[in-house]
């Protein structure tokens, strides 16, 4: 008898985890939904998680509100999210918020570009690590011109 509770249990604990693994996953749904350029769809699936204090949520919902068309395109509401996804060291939204105040705001701010590429290189992220060459060979962004640096 007890083999076959010991079955039953280790094949009740099997089945949960199959299942959850079928449960919707409110990220991965939003990442599906801005790839097919369902930004509607992707900021509805991703507010849930993004207001739960989900970093990858809060990423994702920025870059559905940054990438947009209007009405729906809201860079205020893209900072916003990012942030709070970048101030909790995801890097993903790091790199974000630099290309935000570099590429996206009417005034960019190449200092806020070159600190938030500096904290995401500092963990390793390659595409930051460029960026901060760049800063460095050009000497922009605050960032002193060093071109060893700027090599390493």
């Amino acid at each position: 008898m007890k083999s076959i509770t010991r079955v039953f249990l280790w094949g009740s604990l099997v089945l949960a985890v199959v299942l959850a693994g079928c449960v919707a996953n409110p990220s991965r749904d939003g990442a599906a939904a801005a790839e097919s350029g369902d930004y509607a769809s992707a900021i509805s699936a991703l507010r849930p998680g993004a207001e739960q204090g989900d970093a990858e949520s809060e990423w994702r919902l920025g870059a559905a509100y940054a990438n947009a068309e209007p009405p729906l395109k809201d860079l205020a509401e893209a900072e916003r999210w990012t942030r709070k996804a970048a101030d909790q060291g995801y890097v993903p939204a790091m790199v974000d918020m630099a290309q935000l105040n570099l590429f996206y705001k009417p005034e960019k701010d190449e200092k806020a570009a070159a600190d938030w590429y500096r904290k995401a290189a500092d963990r390793g992220h390659p595409e930051a690590q460029f960026w901060m060459g760049m800063f460095h060979y050009s000497g922009d962004g605050g960032v002193n011109k060093d071109y060893t640096a700027a090599y390493m």
